[in-house]
């Protein structure tokens, strides 16, 4: 039906039937809104017809959503131009801009003699110009169309003198000709510098055959003027005090380095000079003034910054220019997060970016409404228009304006209607049909873009995988329910394997409505024996069987061998993450961080109640797998090894033993974790420092990257979040300990046998050894004092002096006798528990 409709349009058209074309034309963009060779068919229809509004209309919709500026922004710009419309300044911009990039130079005179003629147009706008012109080797051309603009417009001084300038450097030939105009550019710029006459004959500006040069000499003597701001790379920002252009010197005013001599060479080499308004002019000339500007006005001192910064620079770039001058470091981090939201309401200034946003100093104040809709046209992905408008949105909620959402929605749909990205027109989808409330929304329009997507299984599970947000999920694969129906059970093993778990807890839910739960019980059942190769589902899976013991046993297993499994995955994760690049590994650090959160449930109570599920066919494995884990948090490990010790010390004398020539403890090891007393109390100053400094710091710091926006997005936000996690789980961890710990008074050390506190001579392989025995907290192997729960501290724990026995030390066992036991409060060197350095 479409294609008959388009070649009947092509017809109409080769007759010059514009009214047919137009009514058809409209048929065809109801179900294609962003067919191009329709929309160009209209726009010469109209103009053919005379209809100047609609023709305007088109193009411009030609040039905003589909960038066709070659062919029509000059004529948009020219008719907005003559209908007195403030936007043909942009249109004609865009055009010139095409021109000169395309080398059409009739086309760019024509265009250039138009924006001339608007008033009030900023004189960088033609000196631009006139430089991409003289880049693409059109020197002659830009000399004289800066010629042409200066004769005809209103030009403040400083810009007539620059632009006359670069019209002496295109047109060489023709110096003589702008030497007067020159002379008089400069008397009228300079003309608050009493001196300005004297060093223009100076110069030789006024005699000189060859003018570049003396613009050169000439604008070195005006470069150091009394009173200007300099920055030199080593001794900072300085004031010029006085200049010798006989001598061909200059006296410079440095912080630190006064009254500083150099040639008008060297300081022409090395100066690079800066505004009256940057904060390194400010400091030096008026350093109370900044100080004053952190509390008085905030905002203005950034922008000062930016002035430093060329006026556009990142956050990182504003932070070494204002810390500790005049910011003080302690007081930057709450002083940015405040004047970061102030920043985002101030019409001078535009922040872009997430996680690295980048702050421009505008000339040109504009509101967030203008600034956004700037930004959207400029975006020409469709991708990056979602971002935009989205972002646009966030910032703006209700006072988005009406008129710019409607343009961007418009656009939204013309685009997504010419996408093959599923994901992408799904989005376009709920955000315009979100908007229903602001803009005027065609149901129809939106219906035909998604309409193929949702009766396409494939299609609409690549839409389903490519959506990042949960509720976006959510609500497409409502619509997919409604419209596959038992088609979507084709889909289900590719969702559950492919993930994330967001979408795997969708399929869950509808598979449990649909009473299809045999779908899990085939999946786990495939990989159980595997979990390496399909990490994701196995640990998804692992979470739901463990949270309901009648799950697992329904699926042949148990709990405790659930937990044995993850705690093996952990470790097979735990070896690709260092195989390979750090920033290839971010999907198995979310899994291994998703095993640690599964096992560390409930502060560990979900594993302790698993492990009373224990019985001797899991507990050999189970306690094999965490002996030789290496990478799993110790908590976890001591929960798992502590429990083992406890209730199976056949299976696990028999695996040291038996398995690997070990002897287990001569009596069972203590419950309760041991320590010194001052051990504990440094461990509880560790507590405190967390609760009281770290955690409330790194609060702060969640809260500083939130302002930055868009959390989807923001690397600083997912890092200070991380480091929340890793900062409370040390917390939980450490509060844990302290509760389980007994200190152990240093009056109550026993010599009878190894134990707490006992320095024990040992002569292994025949050689003397001695190695004190303390706890967890105090272990230092390079000095010899090991944990009890160490290998060595397990085996030696309850020992008497002439006891042997054998200790596996890798391929070779290792024998060893008890010589003597004595207390640690004995030893020469030990005068106080002090001197252990925990």
């Amino acid at each position: 039906m479409s294609l008959n409709l388009k070649d009947t349009l092509n017809i109409h058209k080769q007759k010059s039937e514009w009214e047919e074309v137009i009514s058809l034309g409209k048929q065809i963009l109801e179900t294609d809104p962003g067919d191009l060779n329709t929309l160009r068919s209209m726009a010469h229809a109209y103009e053919n017809l005379g209809m100047d509004d609609e023709t305007i209309d088109t193009w411009r919709i030609l040039v905003d959503r589909h960038h066709e500026v070659a062919d029509y922004s000059s004529r948009l710009g020219v008719a907005l131009k003559k209908a007195g419309s403030d936007q043909a300044r942009s249109y004609l911009e865009l055009a010139l801009v095409s021109g000169i990039d395309r080398r059409k130079l009739d086309q760019v005179e024509e265009i250039w003699l138009e924006l001339a003629e608007i008033p009030e147009l900023p004189t960088s706008l033609f000196i631009d110009n006139a430089k991409r012109l003289a880049s693409r080797k059109e020197r002659p051309l830009a000399g004289e169309l800066l010629s042409l603009y200066l004769d005809t417009a209103e030009v403040e001084p400083q810009a007539r003198l620059d632009a006359t300038k670069l019209i002496v450097e295109y047109l060489p030939d023709r110096t003589e000709d702008f030497r007067h105009p020159l002379i008089e550019a400069y008397q009228n710029c300079y003309q608050d510098r009493p001196d300005i006459e004297r060093l223009i004959g100076l110069s030789s500006l006024t005699s000189t055959d060859n003018i570049p040069e003396a613009i050169v000499l000439l604008d070195q003597f005006l470069k150091f003027g009394e009173g200007q701001f300099f920055h030199h790379n080593g001794w900072g920002a300085g004031r010029v005090i006085r200049i010798e252009p006989t001598q061909g010197r200059v006296f410079i005013d440095f912080a630190k380095k006064k009254n500083h001599v150099l040639t008008l060479e060297m300081a022409d080499k090395s100066l690079i000079p800066i505004s009256n308004e940057d904060v390194r002019a400010i400091l030096l000339s008026d350093p109370e003034k900044a100080e004053d500007m952190i509390e008085s006005d905030p905002v203005g001192l950034v922008k000062a910054g930016l002035v430093g910064l060329n006026k556009k620079g990142t956050g990182k770039e504003i932070k070494e220019l204002l810390l500790n001058a005049p910011v003080p470091e302690k007081s930057w981090q709450k002083w940015w997060t405040a004047v970061n939201k102030k920043l985002r309401e101030d019409p001078y200034i535009e922040v872009v970016g997430t996680s690295m946003k980048t702050y421009t100093f505008r000339d040109e104040p504009e509101g967030p409404d203008e600034e956004f809709s700037r930004r959207f046209k400029l975006v020409r992905t469709l991708r990056g228009k979602l971002d935009t408008i989205n972002q646009y949105l966030d910032q703006q909620g209700e006072r988005s304006s009406p008129t710019h959402l409607q343009a961007m929605a418009d656009d939204l749909i013309s685009k997504a209607s010419n996408s093959k990205t599923e994901n992408e027109i799904v989005e376009v989808y709920f955000v315009v049909t979100a908007l229903a409330d602001q803009v005027k929304v065609n149901e129809d329009q939106l219906t035909r873009i998604i309409a193929p997507i949702l009766i396409d299984l494939d299609r609409s599970v690549n839409g389903l995988e490519g959506l990042k947000s949960v509720q976006l999920q959510t609500r497409w694969f409502e619509l997919m329910e409604q419209s596959l129906k038992s088609e979507l059970a084709n889909a289900y093993e590719r969702l559950m394997i492919d993930g994330p778990d967001s979408i795997r807890d969708l399929v869950a839910k509808h598979v449990h409505e649909t009473h299809e739960e045999d779908v899990f019980s085939r999946l786990f059942k495939k990989f159980r024996h595997n979990p390496r190769a399909q990490a994701g589902l196995f640990i998804w899976c692992a979470k739901r069987l463990l949270a309901d013991k009648e799950s697992a046993e329904a699926e042949g297993t148990s709990r405790p061998s659930i937990v044995e499994q993850l705690i093996g995955l952990h470790e097979v994760l735990g070896y690709q993450v260092k195989t390979i690049k750090k920033e290839a590994s971010a999907d198995l650090r979310a899994q291994m961080a998703a095993i640690r959160q599964i096992l560390k449930r409930g502060n560990l109570k979900l594993l302790r109640e698993i492990l009373t599920e224990t019985d001797v066919s899991s507990a050999r494995p189970l306690w094999k797998t965490i002996e030789t884990a290496n990478i799993i948090e110790d908590r976890i490990r001591k929960e798992v090894n502590g429990y083992l010790i406890a209730h199976f010390p056949d299976i696990v004398s028999g695996v040291s033993g038996e398995e690997q020539g070990e002897e287990g403890p001569a009596v069972p090891l203590p419950t309760r974790l041991l320590c010194l007393e001052q051990t504990l109390e440094l461990q509880k100053e560790k507590l405190k420092n967390l609760k009281e400094v770290e955690i409330p710091k790194n609060t702060e710091e969640i809260e500083t990257a939130r302002q930055h926006g868009d959390l989807k997005e923001n690397a600083e936000y997912h890092a200070a979040k991380e480091k929340q996690g890793v900062l409370h789980s040390l917390t939980g961890q450490l509060t844990e300990e302290i509760a389980n710990a007994s200190a152990i008074p240093v009056g109550d050390f026993t010599r009878d046998q190894v134990g707490y506190g006992t320095l024990v001579e040992i002569i292994q392989d025949g050689r003397p050894r001695h190695i004190t025995i303390l706890g967890p907290w105090e272990s230092d192997p390079d000095r010899q004092i090991l944990s009890y729960e160490s290998p060595l501290g397990r085996t030696l724990w309850g020992r008497e002096a002439g006891d042997r026995f054998t200790f596996p030390t890798g391929d070779t066992p290792s024998d060893i006798e008890v010589v003597s036991i004595s207390t640690l409060s004995e030893a020469p060197s030990f005068q106080n528990a002090e001197e252990i350095n925990v």
